[in-house]
């Protein structure tokens, strides 16, 4: 699925924001409502997780816009969302890029932040934003980079360029965020 970012500014991004209307706003698990806890995190890499090399393939010829998604990825990455409960940060180099954010909520994944760009490794910046939020018990990285601390690397699930987020490592991330993963599947 490929987007030309607009030049008019955004108003759909509210949209994307789920309204939970639950008797227990403090054990919502909604992912976008506000009354979800926000101590589970996943940071998300775009390229090589959303995406994957043979869809730079099918490109259209004269193509402007320079974001893609490959909508089944999309998918499987929400259905990780909705079975843990995870807030997005997003630690992707679109996090800098003029309407990458935007273009991610649009496609329907909720961005509840995004981590600094000032570390030489991702896995510097990751670290960053979690001493800054101590609520956070929880987190998964999901990139196809390995530049991660050492210490993060129980909590990393490594992807390809050229598969993306595949359904065995959709389970590991979902594994990792505190969900269930299918009898059979390796963690």
């Amino acid at each position: 699925m490929t987007w030309e970012h607009p030049t008019t500014e955004f108003g759909a991004t509210a949209q994307v924001q789920a309204e939970c209307d639950c008797p227990h706003p403090k054990k919502c698990k909604l992912n976008g409502c506000r009354h979800a806890p926000y101590d589970t995190v996943v940071f998300l890499d775009v390229d090589g997780v959303l995406n994957k090399a043979p869809d730079y393939a099918v490109r259209i010829e004269g193509q402007r816009s320079c974001f893609l998604v490959n909508q089944r990825l999309v998918d499987r990455f929400i259905k990780v969302l909705e079975e843990t409960g995870a807030r997005v940060v997003l630690s992707s180099s679109w996090r800098v890029m003029r309407g990458g954010r935007e273009f991610i909520e649009h496609v329907g994944i909720p961005i509840q932040d995004v981590t600094d760009n000032k570390g030489k490794k991702r896995g510097e910046e990751i670290q960053r934003w979690l001493d800054a939020h101590p609520e956070v018990v929880r987190y998964a990285i999901v990139d196809d980079d390995g530049d991660m601390l050492d210490h993060q690397l129980p909590h990393f699930v490594l992807t390809e360029f050229e598969t993306g987020l595949t359904k065995q490592a959709a389970y590991r991330l979902t594994y990792k965020l505190g969900g269930e993963i299918p009898l059979g599947v390796s963690r």
